[in-house]
């Protein structure tokens, strides 16, 4: 039941996304020879300012999830309906600290930008970003219970519906009015229509929900919640920082249009990345199912391996494409001024590596909730990505961002969360996931320059040069992966899973 939750879960997640990488492409078009760079750089800006705003949800979802399995296992109604009561307060309060401090930092916004800006009435683009992040807490916890209870298909579905909606009136009436008010405006009517929608999803599909409103959590569960909101808050304040400063950095340092010509690469790691993390996503509740309901930690690690060897296999893939048709692609798609320098794309594309590379080891700390041990992981990551990130900008420029945000990675997630799992949580030595990490890393690099000294030769261009090379990147390191892992335990197990599943839908047919 777990592995036909995750596969249907996958299956939803890939071909939404898959829709909706299309749609944002047209969105995005559109937008940039419609209003240009500048409104591209401040579009990046404040979407980044409001994710650090994002700072006060403390990791509350994440923790509620987790507490959430063992109840949703045993369909323990009370308990479940006590938990979420318990996470509609918080969220609705920290809703209401979004807005206070977004409103307290209105006066201070030009202070963020290098240089004049033609753009005028940014208190009032600000106003509609802040709205549309604010009023989302009102509504979104509800989603976290389809998720912790592998019905995230649902989830998705929602989301990618009205996503695909907003783009496509976005995109409409900007050609028609060339008016960015109107733009955020349909942003923010979408974010509150799919709110609802969910939220009337989830009161059907548990309808105790409703007639348990006063049920009050324990004591013991409400500490053991906030421990690991306590946890969380660390890891937040983290992930905010390393990911969040990228556009104010560039802002405050190069200016407002370098944001702008970033944020289209950045849409294009954001999308992938979008698209993988799904299928982690998918997985993940299952995963908690497997560390709620099992004994078992042979088997739940052995799943661990073979999640880790998906992870290498995707990123490996897409990394050999980005390596040979990153640059060629932002040219063709919107042309030579929006290019980046080749040091700075190469630097991306590591860091989209590396960070992908962690995915394996976040199920399994979300999953089995291993906040505790990592607490002070992301305030170490954040303080050393600022300072080092600051450093390297003063002497390499913009590359200096991405090389000290790769810097501050290698010294704390690369080894700390793959620790913290094999020994908090599997009592097993890392030694092996090391070995597995080098080989995968050194297997990643061959790959990369065999495709791209093969894609060297293909003298076609134009759209048809990047058909040819995209399908190109895509086969060589699917070959020699194949190649090299056809044999392992993992790769059966998997072949084995999939294989199962199609012949069973094919008999069914």
């Amino acid at each position: 039941m777990r592995t036909k939750n995750s596969l249907i879960n996958t299956v939803y997640a890939i071909f939404g996304q898959a829709l909706t990488i299309l749609f944002s492409f047209v969105n995005r078009t559109v937008f940039i020879y419609v209003l240009g760079a500048e409104y591209l750089g401040i579009n990046g800006l404040f979407t980044d300012l409001l994710y650090m705003l994002s700072l006060a949800e403390l990791g509350v979802s994440t923790a509620i999830t987790f507490a959430l399995y063992k109840p949703l296992l045993e369909n323990d109604i009370k308990k479940i309906s006590s938990i979420m009561n318990l996470f509609s307060r918080l969220y609705k309060t920290i809703g209401c600290i979004v807005a206070i401090i977004g409103l307290c930092l209105t006066p201070f916004l030009e202070l963020l930008i290098k240089g004049n800006t033609n753009i005028s009435n940014l208190e009032t683009i600000y106003l509609l970003f802040l709205t549309n992040s604010a009023i989302s807490y009102f509504f979104t916890f509800k989603r976290t219970l389809i998720i912790a209870d592998q019905k995230q298909y649902i989830n998705t579905k929602n989301i990618y519906t009205f996503q695909l909606i907003q783009y496509s009136l976005q995109a409409v009436f900007l050609l028609l009015t060339k008016n960015y008010f109107l733009f955020l405006i349909i942003q923010i009517v979408c974010t509150v229509l799919s709110n609802i929608v969910i939220s009337i999803k989830v009161d059907r599909l548990y309808p105790y929900l409703k007639e348990n409103k006063k049920e009050r959590i324990d004591k013991s569960s409400k500490q053991d919640i906030y421990k690991n909101v306590g946890a969380m808050f660390f890891h937040k304040i983290g992930s905010v920082i390393v990911s969040g400063t990228d556009n104010l950095l560039l802002a405050s340092f190069v200016g407002i249009t370098s944001v702008g010509v970033y944020s289209n690469y950045k849409l294009i790691i954001s999308i992938l990345t979008s698209f993988i993390n799904q299928i982690f996503n998918s997985v993940t509740a299952s995963v908690g199912n497997l560390s709620a309901s099992e004994s078992d930690k042979q088997h739940s690690y052995f799943v661990y391996s073979t999640l880790n060897l998906i992870s290498f296999w995707i990123f490996g893939i897409c990394v050999c494409v980005l390596f040979s048709l990153l640059n060629p692609f932002i040219n063709f798609w919107i042309g030579e001024s929006y290019l980046l320098d080749l040091r700075t794309v190469f630097l991306i594309i590591i860091l989209f590596y590396i960070t992908g590379m962690r995915q394996t080891n976040i199920v399994y700390i979300n999953a089995m909730g291993l906040f505790w041990p990592l607490r002070y992981k992301s305030l170490i990551e954040a303080l050393l990505n600022l300072l080092s990130s600051l450093f390297f900008l003063k002497y390499i420029g913009m590359p200096g961002i991405f090389l000290g945000t790769i810097f501050s990675t290698m010294l704390t997630n690369f080894w700390w969360e793959p620790y913290v799992v094999h020994k908090v949580g599997f009592k097993v030595s890392i030694m092996e996931y090391l070995k597995n990490y080098l080989k995968y890393a050194l297997l990643v690099s061959f790959t990369c320059l065999l495709t791209f000294y093969i894609n060297s030769f293909i003298l076609v261009y134009g759209i048809f040069g990047i058909i040819i090379k995209t399908l190109i990147s895509f086969c060589i390191p699917n070959i020699v992966y194949l190649i090299i892992f056809f044999k392992t335990k993992e790769f059966k197990y998997l072949f084995n899973i999939l294989n199962s599943v199609f012949l069973k839908k094919f008999r069914n047919e």
